[in-house]
C-alpha cells in the first residue's frame, strides 16, 4: 500500500509531470515540422535567388544585344557612299562608282554587298584604303579585289599613272 499512498498523495504532481512530458513531446513535434518548413523555405529562397541572378544575367545580355542592334543597322547606299568617300579623300583615292549588289538573308542578320570602282595612284594607297575600310566601327568586309593595270608598264614608274580597282564590299546588318 505504500505505492498507492504515494500516488494518491502526489497525484496532482504526477498528472502535472505527465502534462509537461506530453507538452514537451508536442512542442518537439511542432519544432520538427517548423524546422522542415523553414528548410524548405530556405531552399526555395536559394532557388529564387538563382533565378534572379539568371534573370539579371539575361537582362544584361539583352542590353548587350540591344547595343549590337544599334551597331548592326541596315546600311543604305548613301551611308556606304559617305563612309567610303570620306575614307577615300584621306588616301588620294577617287571613287568612280558605287553599285548596290545582292543581299543575303541569314537567320539573324543581313549581308549586303556593294561593288565599288575606285581609281588609285599606287598599290600602297590601295592597301591603306582597304585597311581603313575594314577597321571602321561599322562592319565592312572586302570580299573581292580586282585591279585593272592593263597597258601600264610596271617597270617604269610613271608619275600620274592610276589603276582602276573593283572592290566587292559587304556590310552586316542585324535583323
Amino acid at each position: 500500500m505504500d505505492k498507492f499512498e504515494f500516488f494518491s498523495k502526489n497525484k496532482n504532481q504526477i498528472v502535472n509531470l505527465g502534462i509537461i512530458i506530453l507538452a514537451l513531446f508536442i512542442a518537439f513535434r511542432l519544432y520538427q515540422s517548423a524546422q522542415l518548413e523553414i528548410n524548405a523555405l530556405n531552399q526555395q529562397k536559394q532557388d529564387e535567388l538563382k533565378k534572379n541572378d539568371m534573370t539579371q544575367s539575361i537582362a544584361g545580355l539583352e542590353d548587350t544585344l540591344e547595343g549590337y542592334r544599334k551597331v548592326f543597322v541596315k546600311k543604305d547606299v548613301s551611308s556606304v557612299m559617305d563612309k567610303v568617300s570620306g575614307i577615300a579623300k584621306n588616301y588620294d583615292v577617287k571613287v568612280v562608282s558605287i553599285k548596290p549588289g545582292r543581299e543575303e538573308n541569314f537567320e539573324n542578320y543581313l549581308k549586303s554587298s556593294f561593288t565599288i570602282v575606285i581609281n588609285i595612284p599606287s598599290y600602297h594607297a590601295l592597301g591603306e584604303f582597304i585597311s581603313q575600310i575594314e577597321s571602321q566601327k561599322d562592319i565592312f568586309l572586302v570580299d573581292a579585289v580586282s585591279v585593272d593595270a592593263s597597258g601600264i608598264d610596271q617597270s617604269r614608274n610613271i608619275a600620274g599613272m592610276n589603276f582602276n580597282v573593283n572592290l566587292t564590299l559587304s556590310t552586316i546588318s542585324y535583323l
